[in-house]
């Protein structure tokens, strides 16, 4: 079986690579989920501190808002839209024209993750508090590759027809997966926020009409700004302050656990300076992640 028919049976990965055969390839349910474990037992001790953010305008979000389980729903959503079966369509076609070892990538569905997320809470409008718990989540999402250019979702410009990568998403086979693997996933953790968001987007995606209008330029404006739908339409600028750190904080707890798990999975790829601080978190935090790995 050559790469591309074994790429199409293993599908959704969260990671392939090729050279006329499959070297090697990371099933997308276990880069979620172990992401989402090792963020939450990575951090737990640090959630009360970062829970004294939510203070003033944002002192709601706590009756709503358990930083463990967010965070976990954060690490289990993070890279769902790499699940769109137009990434895999458009590697089909680089594989078959190139004759070296060639690696499955996924511009972008950082965006198309967090972009379904904020499309799918405009239904969800009689609980404001889930709204903002769910726009918290997109604004996270979309920022875990910003470092990377043009990836931040201030200067994402899409070189790709985003729509039609989001029409990817826009199958029974996504729906398949969010309900059979990562619905049970979180049953199983009894994560109730976890359970309502992938709900509210099943309810979207199932829409095939609507799912497949989706847009950048429709949910750009939630994502990139600092203002919470559902909290408040017009937080004041200490409030602003304090998303901004919230948002950043939960940023770079997923930067670093989504990149000590694509270390601990083996990844060959070196994207520039990623190894280097790899290796320092894994000095920083070695007492951690040895009890992690190991539990």
């Amino acid at each position: 079986m050559n790469c591309i028919e074994e790429i199409r049976r293993k599908w959704p990965l969260a990671y392939a690579k090729c050279n006329g055969i499959l070297l090697k390839a990371i099933p997308l349910r276990e880069h979620l989920e172990l992401t989402a474990s090792l963020s939450t037992c990575l951090f737990r001790e640090r959630f009360r501190v970062l829970r004294s953010i939510l203070s003033g305008e944002l002192i709601k979000l706590r009756d709503i808002i358990d930083l463990e389980e967010l965070v976990y729903t954060i690490g289990l959503l993070h890279d769902l839209g790499k699940a769109s079966t137009r990434y895999y369509e458009v590697f089909a076609k680089h594989v078959k024209s190139s004759r070296s070892t060639i690696e499955l990538r996924f511009y972008g569905h950082e965006h198309i993750t967090s972009c379904l997320i904020e499309m799918a809470i405009l239904f969800e409008r009689e609980d404001e508090m889930f709204i903002a718990a769910c726009d918290l989540l997109s604004k996270v999402i979309s920022r875990h590759h910003s470092a990377m250019e043009e990836r931040h979702p201030l200067s994402f410009s899409p070189r790709f027809n985003f729509t039609e990568i989001v029409s990817g998403m826009c199958n029974s086979s996504v729906i398949s997966f969010i309900e059979r693997e990562l619905l049970t996933t979180c049953n199983k953790k009894s994560y109730n926020l976890c359970t309502r968001v992938l709900r509210a987007l099943t309810r979207y995606i199932e829409n095939k009409w609507l799912c497949e209008q989706t847009t950048w330029f429709k949910c750009k404006r939630g994502i990139q700004g600092f203002s919470i739908s559902g909290l408040s339409t017009s937080l004041s600028e200490r409030s602003l302050r304090d998303v901004y750190r919230l948002v950043s904080t939960l940023t770079g707890m997923l930067i670093i656990a989504d990149n000590l798990v694509a270390d601990y999975e083996e990844r060959s790829s070196d994207e520039g300076s990623s190894r280097l601080y790899v290796v320092h978190w894994k000095r920083e935090l070695s007492n951690y992640l040895e009890k992690c790995l190991r539990d």
